[in-house]
């Protein structure tokens, strides 16, 4: 309905409810197609539900006002007072587990008026980030340490500088055969459940089979080049198996494997070795096997925990799962090939490797001004 034929139906409508303001909705459109300017065959290519809708609409401003003039807005409804305006911005600002709903009930108007105002004024709705328990002490840390690498590395990032030297290592979580299901988004449209069949499914395994690996980023890509390290080739070669990877594990990986592959990426033996402050990692027999392995490596003693979020491994472990999760697997096998597939897609991106890398001053600088608090990507 355009502009101008709504605003003849308004002086129609309005003039009509002057003579009979108790007339009903269908006493109106009966009237409409008798006596309105427009005439019937313009108004019978407007929708029967728009054009009750509309009659309703005028008549509301007509019983609230006295008339449905082109300038007046809403519904004839009282706007919200400004008392009751502060009193939902001061509810709903900044506080937890504070719903529409009960603002809503507590303030006495509606749910949707809660929404409109807090929209109106500029506020916006935010999921929770996941973000790691911490507490004063580790903040503490974190700034301590996001202090000393911008002191020793400088913030430049570059091929022939520290940062450019660095292999930021790690194990990954467990890489499953089936993705992690959102339940919220996880949804098939249909015309009914019987219609949808099969496709309603979610299967998932009792106990997932899956990998955990191995490897490394850097500023000339990942580290092993061309395939990760599985752990569960590790396993292999231990008997009795462990229960999971332990210390000597970890240090005969770096001496056999790791060695070999930092040395394919940095042939001149500048390569710069680092990991976490794992329990495997912090061994008498691991820090001896990195120090026996590498010329050069982060010290240890100097790194803080809780820095998943600045190392771009963890960017690197989500880019190769959602990879991996595009191939569907439907056994281990296709899975250890989807993950290799995966892995060398990722390293022949040097580009991406390198902007992983020359991200991290901006992001150990994020860690300094949010006080050791998790940063997001937002915030570097």
């Amino acid at each position: 309905m355009d502009k101008k034929l709504k605003s003849i139906l308004k002086s129609q409508i309005e003039s009509y409810l002057q003579k009979t303001p108790h007339a009903s909705d269908g006493k109106i459109i009966k009237w409409l197609y008798i006596g309105a300017v427009p005439g019937p065959d313009t108004l019978n290519a407007i929708k029967k539900e728009s054009l009750r809708s509309f009659v309703v609409y005028q008549k509301k401003k007509f019983a609230m006002h006295g008339f449905c003039a082109d300038h007046l807005k809403g519904n004839g409804r009282p706007s919200v007072p400004g008392r009751k305006i502060a009193q939902v911005k001061r509810l709903m600002n900044n506080k937890e587990r504070r719903s529409t709903r009960s603002v809503s009930k507590r303030v006495g108007v509606s749910q949707t008026s809660v929404v409109r105002i807090m929209k109106k004024y500029g506020y916006k709705a935010y999921h929770k980030y996941k973000v790691q328990k911490m507490s004063d002490e580790h903040k503490e840390r974190r700034v301590e340490c996001a202090r000393m690498f911008l002191s020793v590395y400088g913030r430049r990032v570059r091929n022939d500088r520290k940062w450019g030297k660095i292999i930021n290592t790690d194990f990954s979580a467990k890489i499953t055969t089936f993705a992690t299901r959102n339940s919220k988004n996880d949804v098939i449209w249909s015309l009914s459940r019987e219609s949808a069949g099969d496709m309603l499914d979610a299967p998932e395994e009792k106990f997932t089979k899956g990998h955990m690996i191995w490897g490394g980023v850097s500023y000339r890509g990942l580290v092993p080049r061309t395939a990760p390290i599985f752990a569960g080739d590790l396993y292999n070669e231990y008997e009795p198996k462990p229960k999971t990877i332990n210390s000597i594990m970890y240090a005969d990986m770096i001496k056999e494997k790791a060695g070999p592959a930092v040395l394919e990426v940095y042939p001149d033996g500048s390569g710069v070795f680092q990991d976490d402050g794992a329990t495997i990692h912090r061994a008498e027999v691991s820090l001896r096997a990195v120090e026996e392995t590498f010329t050069s490596r982060v010290d240890h003693t100097t790194q803080a925990p809780k820095m998943a979020d600045v190392w771009p491994i963890e960017n690197v472990w989500s880019i190769l799962k959602g990879k991996v999760a595009e191939k569907e697997c439907s056994n281990d096998q296709q899975l250890k090939k989807a993950i290799i597939a995966a892995w060398r897609e990722i390293d022949d991106d040097k580009a991406l490797c390198r902007h992983l890398m020359a991200s991290l001053p901006h992001r150990l600088q994020a860690v300094i001004d949010k006080e050791g608090r998790q940063i997001q990507k937002e915030d570097y």
